[in-house]
C-alpha cells in the first residue's frame, strides 16, 4: 500500500488535527482512505483502540467541519495489528475548517489589510 490522492497514512489517532484535514481534503476532492496506524512509509504500525476511540475520533471530525461530515469509520486486521479505516466520499458541497485554526491564517498570508 502507498500513499496517494486517494489514500493517506496517519500513525495514530492524537494526530486527529492532521486526520480532519485530511477528511476534508478527500470530502472536497473524489473522497479517499485515511488509514490510522500506518506510517507515512507505509509500514503497518497498529494502534490502541479503546472502547471510545472511534466515537472520540468521529466527534472531533464532525465537530471540526463545515458542513459537518460524517465519514465511515471502521477498523481493519491488516499484518495482524488493528488499523483504523476512514472512508470518505465525495461531497456534493465545498467543506471548510474552523476559522480559528485555518482559514484567519490563510487570510492573514493572502489579503492586504486584514485585521484579525
Amino acid at each position: 500500500m502507498k500513499e496517494s490522492e486517494k489514500i493517506e497514512f496517519k500513525k495514530s489517532p492524537g494526530e486527529w488535527k492532521e486526520i480532519v484535514e485530511t477528511v476534508c481534503a478527500f470530502a472536497n476532492t473524489e473522497g479517499g482512505k485515511s488509514y490510522i496506524g500506518v506510517s507515512n512509509s507505509g509500514k503497518i504500525l497498529g494502534t490502541n483502540i479503546g472502547k471510545s476511540t472511534i466515537e472520540d475520533l468521529t466527534n472531533k471530525i464532525v465537530n471540526n467541519t463545515e458542513p459537518k461530515v460524517y465519514p465511515k469509520i471502521s477498523t481493519e486486521k491488516i499484518e495482524n495489528k488493528d488499523v483504523i479505516v476512514i472512508d470518505v466520499a465525495k461531497s456534493v458541497t465545498n467543506l471548510f475548517l474552523p476559522l480559528e485554526d485555518h482559514l484567519i491564517p490563510l487570510l492573514q498570508k493572502h489579503s492586504s489589510g486584514l485585521n484579525t
